[in-house]
């Protein structure tokens, strides 16, 4: 499972750049919503416990501002 934690930056710039990588990635993405803090571990794991992911699961990280 591929994260996209984008950050602090325009939203219309993480909608360009997921566009841009969405023919490219052949795996399931979820997006960081802006209301939990990109640049803090502890709202970015609270965020991914609430989505019901396997804790055996690999996740992958693209982080950008």
């Amino acid at each position: 499972m591929l994260i996209i934690c984008p950050g602090i930056h325009s939203p219309e710039l993480t909608e360009q750049f997921i566009q841009g990588i969405q023919e490219r990635v052949k795996q399931d993405y979820l997006v960081l919503p802006r209301e939990y803090l990109p640049y803090s571990a502890i709202a970015v794991s609270q965020w991914l416990g609430r989505q019901g992911l396997c804790k055996s699961e690999s996740l992958s990280f693209i982080s950008f501002s």
